[in-house]
């Protein structure tokens, strides 16, 4: 599982936490194994993201 909140989402009260409990409770509903949590704090604004890049390459 890849978790990464943009910075507008975290000054809407979103954070990293809450989206791993989300994507935690979607994938036990529809009983999807998680193998590893992965949390990531760079920008989207291009795909060079150190964690991102560990598991893609």
């Amino acid at each position: 599982m890849y978790i990464r909140v943009s910075t507008d989402e975290q000054n809407k009260g979103y954070s990293a936490r809450d989206e791993e409990e989300r994507l935690k409770k979607y994938c036990e509903h529809h009983h999807i194994k998680i193998g590893q949590v992965i949390n990531e704090d760079h920008s989207a604004k291009n795909f060079n993201r150190p964690e991102r890049l560990k598991i893609c390459t």
